[in-house]
């Protein structure tokens, strides 16, 4: 089976509803991971945050702009991305998908992480490739028994001219 997996931070932006709207129709064929976005903004909406001028940090104001705007189903459905998801890739075996990395969907991981903490990070980690996110910059880096792949950023990427960077082979 075709699948789409989709590395999370998906409604930070200007149209979240229809943003969500839109994912909530891949239902069957997509498999979702939590980005911190995501966590942010089901958290804002549980706390009944729709002020942004109340709140000075960037991410957090982004994060209570889209929370007043989608609705309880909306939330329900950021709230069931999963912190990670493993599934089998042809041509890779079987790959871990997660946000920032296994641990943690804040936690960073650069092309130039040093060898001693990448080590630390994936160290649990059982499957051979990791696709991550959240620094926003595509890349692959091989180390030991492990591929770290980071499949870059559609919406915003951090690079030096506009435009969608996605990692491919």
């Amino acid at each position: 089976m075709d699948a789409f997996i989709i590395g999370g931070d998906v409604a930070a932006g200007p149209l979240p509803r229809e943003t969500i709207d839109q994912l909530m129709t891949l239902s069957g064929r997509a498999r979702f991971v939590r980005g911190n976005a995501d966590r942010e903004i089901v958290n804002a909406y549980e706390r009944g945050a729709t002020q942004i001028d109340e709140v000075d940090d960037p991410a957090i104001r982004a994060a209570v702009f889209a929370a007043s705007r989608i609705s309880g189903t909306q939330r329900d459905f950021l709230a069931g991305f999963a912190p990670t998801v493993g599934l089998e890739v042809d041509g890779l075996g079987p790959t871990l998908f997660c946000h920032g990395s296994p641990r943690s969907d804040t936690e960073i991981i650069t092309r130039v992480t040093p060898e001693a903490r990448l080590r630390e990070i994936l160290g649990a980690v059982e499957e051979q490739v990791v696709v991550g996110g959240h620094v926003h910059q595509q890349f692959d880096r091989s180390l030991d028994r492990w591929r770290f792949v980071n499949a870059g950023s559609v919406g915003v990427p951090y690079e030096s001219r506009p435009g969608a960077y996605w990692a491919h082979s």
